[in-house]
C-alpha cells in the first residue's frame, strides 16, 4: 500500500524528466569527449597548440562523388616589425 498526496505525482514525475535529462546530456558530452581524443591520437584532430601543417589534405564526398581537398594554410603574421640581422 502506498499513500497518494494530490500534486506530488506530478512534481516527481518532472523530477524524474529532469534528472534523466541530465544523464542523456552527461552522456553525450561523454561520447564527444571520447571522440576528440580518439581523433587527437589518430592525428585527425589537433590538439590544443598544436599548429598546422603547410597544407592540409583531406577527402569529402561532394554531391555523391569523392573528392581530395587541399586547402592551403596561411602562416600567422604579425604586426610587429621583423628584426633585421
Amino acid at each position: 500500500m502506498f499513500l497518494l498526496i494530490p500534486g506530488t505525482a506530478l512534481g516527481l514525475s518532472k523530477e524524474i524528466q529532469q534528472d534523466a535529462h541530465e544523464m542523456v546530456r552527461r552522456r553525450a558530452e561523454y561520447a564527444v569527449g571520447k571522440a576528440i581524443r580518439a581523433g587527437q591520437e589518430r592525428g585527425e584532430i589537433r590538439v590544443s597548440g598544436q599548429r598546422g601543417s603547410a597544407q592540409i589534405v583531406y577527402e569529402r564526398v561532394r554531391n555523391g562523388r569523392p573528392e581530395v581537398v587541399r586547402e592551403a594554410v596561411p602562416e600567422p603574421t604579425s604586426s610587429l616589425n621583423s628584426p633585421k640581422a
